[in-house]
């Protein structure tokens, strides 16, 4: 065979399967781009040694180790901007968890990912990290949404409240580092476990051991099952403290009036065409129209992610995070919210 030919056929060989990875699990596309490629170009390199001359071997090395690691991850950033939509949906991914998928294009394009949660049925219970150290402010490790599904076998999550320090540099260079303890704004419990700093601005979201919901600001602690935000912007069923930031994407919390009905939202942001993602406002009267009676906003931007357990345990990414600028790749936050419900007799990811 040609050797031009056997280059082409490796090249569709490994781009192939390479593109399916990536379109259905998009962090892949970077362990593609620099884990996998640059072996695929060594051995490429070694195979053509003999045939090629210096030069030619100089050029083809330039293209193969430099240009298409950029090549690769520019089309694949480029399919999810500018790919087909999802369409809306609702499914149960558990007992008493449906998840719901709202597409919406006007005034501007947005994903709003849902999680709907009754907090009577049978198994379902929420769970806020737990504390990794003593120190009752600096507390816990940053993790991914992904990493704490799979940590504590949770059946479903979002990231929770805003965390500090936190600083991104540069696509490559952003703070936390994952083994840098963090401080929780607002202040935060897991099963009693207080952590974080509280502020008397910062509305809670509290989940007693009954499983009943409350949101107030201030909340006196101790707290069973509880996390912070920054704006409570649905108040006993009325739009309020909305802020005037501009769209991007978001993470909130609600409650119905009963207070046994949560909702977890996430809406993705940052990628135009596919989601600019939403402002307070629209978000507010989505949640209204969906019944929720009191809503919080959590840590949003690069930290909006929403994680489902999926077969094995392993998580499932149910929303399109942007960390860095790039699409598809988790940031590790300082808190998440979750939640363990039984399996349905047939659960799948939608």
């Amino acid at each position: 065979m040609n050797p031009l030919w056997k280059t082409v056929l490796t090249l569709g060989l490994v781009a192939l399967p390479s593109l399916i990875v990536a379109v259905t699990w998009p962090c892949m596309m970077t362990l593609v781009a620099f884990g996998i490629w640059p072996f695929v170009a060594i051995w490429i390199m070694h195979r053509q040694a003999k045939r090629w001359s210096r030069i030619r071997s100089m050029l083809c090395g330039l293209f193969l180790f430099f240009i298409c690691p950029f090549l690769i991850v520019s089309a694949f950033q480029a399919f999810y901007r500018y790919g087909p939509r999802p369409e809306p949906t609702t499914t149960s991914l558990f007992h008493g968890v449906d998840y719901i998928r709202k597409v919406l294009d006007e005034p501007t394009p947005a994903v709003v990912h849902i999680l709907k949660i009754n907090l009577q049925a049978d198994g379902v219970e929420v769970f806020v990290t737990p504390p990794d150290f003593a120190d009752g402010v600096f507390a816990v490790r940053p993790r991914t949404t992904s990493q704490f599904v799979s940590e504590f076998g949770i059946q479903a999550a979002i990231n929770g409240s805003h965390f500090s320090p936190f600083e991104r540099r540069n696509p490559l260079s952003y703070i936390p580092y994952k083994s840098d303890p963090k401080d929780v704004l607002g202040g935060a419990a897991s099963r009693w476990a207080q952590y974080g700093t509280p502020k008397h601005w910062c509305p809670v979201l509290h989940i007693d051991k009954s499983g009943h919901g409350t949101i107030a600001r201030p909340l006196e602690r101790p707290w069973y099952t509880a996390t912070a935000g920054t704006r409570h912007f649905i108040i006993d069923g009325e739009i309020n403290s909305v802020d005037s930031s501009p769209i991007g994407a978001l993470t909130a919390a609600g409650l119905d009036a009963t207070g046994f009905t949560l909702f977890l939202v996430v809406v993705d942001g940052d990628q135009a065409p596919y989601s600019n993602g939403i402002d307070q406002t629209r978000l507010a009267s989505l949640l209204l129209n969906m019944g929720a009676y009191n809503a919080i906003r959590l840590d949003g931007g690069g930290s909006s992610t929403m994680v489902s357990q999926g077969a094995f345990g392993i998580p499932i990414r149910l929303n399109r995070p942007v960390q860095g600028g790039f699409i598809g790749i988790e940031r590790p936050v300082g808190n998440h919210i979750g939640v363990y419900a039984k399996p349905l007799a047939v659960s799948r990811p939608p």
